[in-house]
């Protein structure tokens, strides 16, 4: 078996953070590490960090222990994920997030928004001049506040040159099982979605662009 690549994938949380934008996603990558990518050669390390580390709590009322985003400032991340909320106003009201991820963004070989999520994006300068995917009840304040985005409203997910962004929640597990399929291929992402209980979504009629 060939040595192992591991990919940090970061899931960047604040206070009001949706727990299923974050736990889809992040099992996800749970279960194809454990069970299909080792012997594909790679492995995910998952992490969640906030801007201050330590206790955050989510609009569900679950605490999350949390990793301060400063342990990242000498590591590299592969993939940084940044999960939506019920109350949009808690997306983009962490502006040390904001700013961390405008400058933190460049240097990731992908950027990833769970449904609204995107605002946190969109606010850091990130989704300026792509493409986007975002719940069709966000779409028109996104618009508003955010014109240089082009929102894609027929689209499950989005993948915009390393940029994706995804429509809901359903659709952030979608998106989890896209990159797992770019990284290690169909026939992994396959198995994850059935451990799931899942199919993948360009198999289920719906629309994912790449």
């Amino acid at each position: 078996m060939r040595p192992s690549t591991s990919l940090r994938i970061v899931f960047a949380v604040y206070d009001g953070v949706s727990l299923l934008d974050l736990s889809g996603p992040l099992e996800a990558f749970r279960i194809a590490d454990d069970f299909t990518l080792k012997e594909k050669g790679v492995t995910y390390k998952c992490v969640i960090v906030s801007t201050r580390g330590g206790p955050v709590r989510t609009a569900d009322g679950v605490e999350l222990n949390t990793q301060s985003v400063r342990i990242f400032a000498k590591k590299q991340i592969d993939t940084l994920v940044v999960p939506g909320a019920f109350d949009v106003e808690n997306v983009t009201r962490d502006l040390a997030l904001v700013q961390w991820l405008r400058k933190t963004a460049p240097a990731c070989r992908r950027v990833c928004a769970i449904s609204t999520g995107g605002f946190l994006l969109a606010a850091s300068g990130i989704l300026d001049g792509h493409r986007a995917a975002i719940h069709w009840m966000h779409a028109p304040p996104l618009h508003t506040l955010y014109p240089n985005v082009t929102i894609d409203p027929d689209a499950t997910c989005v993948d915009d040159h390393g940029v994706w962004t995804s429509a809901g929640v359903g659709s952030g597990i979608d998106l989890a099982l896209a990159l797992i399929e770019q990284d290690a291929g169909r026939e992994v992402a396959i198995k994850v979605a059935r451990i799931l209980d899942l199919k993948l979504a360009s198999g289920a009629g719906k629309r994912i662009d790449f």
